[in-house]
């Protein structure tokens, strides 16, 4: 039925948010990144198949290279820290 094809649909969405943000995280530590920021979350959503965010991007004829290159700069100028210990907040 409808209802439970938008209730499959609604628990694939939060377990593909909960895996984005982690791997959000994970990219913010690994580029020394003191705290997670959106660039990072949606340079990891653009990486994920089957997104509903793709399919928007899609219709509304984004260029993802362009945004993914955008993204990539973006990151690049996020401040980062040296040390041991690293703990990214998000």
């Amino acid at each position: 039925t409808n209802i439970e094809e938008l209730m499959s649909d609604i628990e694939k969405m939060t377990q593909m948010s909960q895996k984005a943000m982690q791997k959000a995280a994970d990219g913010a530590q690994k580029r020394r990144n003191p705290a997670v920021e959106p660039e990072h979350l949606f340079t990891e959503i653009l990486q994920q198949e089957d997104s509903i965010v793709l399919r928007v991007l899609a219709k509304m004829n984004v260029s993802l290279s362009g945004l993914k290159k955008e993204l990539e700069i973006r990151l690049s100028q996020l401040p980062t820290v040296t040390g041991e210990g690293l703990k990214v907040s998000a």
